[in-house]
């Protein structure tokens, strides 16, 4: 059983907690152009963060890909990162 929270914490980063009061943050990752569009961030944040925890990476690695992907959408219009 696996008992995590993270939190996204907008352009302050995010965060990992575990119950047993471990915890992790990490600084937002910097948009590569100009930020277009928010629509599909959130999803991509989740899609990256779960495939890298089930794939076994530690929390701060799965937080840096979740947002340096989140960063990624932004650029662009619509919820698909080209």
């Amino acid at each position: 059983d696996h008992h995590e929270v993270v939190v996204k914490l907008g352009s302050l980063g995010a965060s990992w907690h575990d119950v047993g009061g471990a915890s992790v943050q990490v600084p937002p990752a910097t948009p590569t152009g100009p930020v277009v569009d928010s629509t599909g961030a959130g999803d991509a944040f989740a899609a990256a963060l779960l495939a890298a925890r089930h794939a076994g990476e530690p929390p701060r690695a799965a937080l840096e890909r979740a947002c340096t992907l989140a960063a990624r959408v932004v650029t662009q219009a619509g919820a698909r990162p080209v």
